[in-house]
């Protein structure tokens, strides 16, 4: 009985662990997004503040609304990578616990 319990434990564990991983992959993929469309953003910006469009058009709406949006992407790139971090640490305890305890069966 004891022994079916452990390798249960062992199971869900390691799955854990696994799945944990893998999402880390996701948070680390959007993360990567945020960031690329990040710097288009600015760098649009900055190409609509640096063309002679600039000086015959009033930009200042424009230029509210792309840092607006630059700023939540930045709050959701600094939210995705802290919790893709916290999801490595808990895949790594996941896992740890899991072959420390299937190193312990034998």
């Amino acid at each position: 009985m004891q022994k079916t319990y452990i390798n249960k434990f062992l199971k869900i564990t390691i799955i854990l662990g696994a799945l944990s991983l893998l999402s880390f992959i996701v948070f680390v993929t959007v993360w990567i997004i945020l960031q690329n469309n990040y710097y288009d953003l600015n760098s649009t910006l900055n190409v609509l503040l640096e063309d002679d469009y600039a000086f015959n058009h009033d930009l200042k709406p424009i230029q509210d609304q792309i840092k607006l949006v630059s700023s939540r992407m930045w709050a959701l790139m600094v939210a995705t990578l802290t919790s893709g971090a916290s999801t490595i640490v808990f895949g790594a305890t996941s896992f740890g616990i899991g072959f420390y305890k299937a190193s312990k069966l034998k």
